[in-house]
This record gives C-alpha cells, structure tokens and sequence, in this order.
C-alpha cells in the first residue's frame, strides 16, 4: 500500500468495512483523529519527504465534502450520442507510434496471416 502518498492528497476519503465513509478531511486533519489515517504508521521522516515542497499550511480544504454514510453508485450515462470509430482516433494512434512502429507492425501481422495459412495452401492429398 502506498500510505507515505496519503500527505500530498488534497481530500482524503476512509471507507469502513460496510462501505460507508467513516472519516473524511486531509490528511493533517485526519492524522490526529482516531480513526483509520490516525492508525497508520507513518514516520515524520516519510511525512516532511512527501510534502518537501508543499507545507501544510497551503493545504486547504475543498469545497465539497462528501456526506457521512453508504456510497452509492451512480446510473450510467447514455453513451449512444458518443460518437465510435472515428477516424481521428485511429490517426491518433498512428502518429503516435510512429511510421517505423507501424511498419514494423504491419510486417508482422502479414508474415503472420501467411504462415498461418501457408500449411493449408501447400498441403494436397
């Protein structure tokens, strides 16, 4: 588990066994709470190396805070406006990977399509 990340979140949420927040706060509000963050051994060494560059005084809390109780999951959205298989999205990639990927790419998936069929091509009976 990666708790020495836990001083560098702005909002920090704990879930309980039952799956309702039992605490939420940063994470300096929390380590002197009782709760499960306040349990955590975490070392003032491991503490002042996370937050190197940000002190807990610029730390301040959001503007939301979720309510104490069971998380709910929420519906999904309709995603038939959403638009698939845009072309874009394919030339994204390409240019991403670059022509030299792509080429090398290519080769293969047809040296593979030959040789999978080669067998049944050259075979007679």
């Amino acid at each position: 588990m990666a708790v020495h990340f836990l001083p560098r979140a702005d909002w920090i949420l704990s879930l309980n066994s039952e799956g309702e927040v039992s605490e939420q706060g940063t994470f300096f509000q929390l380590r002197t709470s009782k709760g499960y963050v306040g349990q955590l051994d975490l070392t003032q060494n491991e503490v002042e190396a996370s937050t190197s560059t940000d002190s807990k005084e610029s730390i301040k809390s959001p503007d939301y805070a979720f309510g104490l109780g069971k998380v709910q999951a929420q519906p999904a959205q309709d995603e038939g406006s959403r638009q698939t298989g845009d072309f874009a999205v394919y030339l994204y990639y390409f240019r991403a990977s670059g022509l030299g990927n792509f080429a090398y790419y290519a080769v293969l998936q047809l040296l593979w399509a030959f040789f999978a069929t080669f067998p049944s091509k050259t075979s007679s009976k």
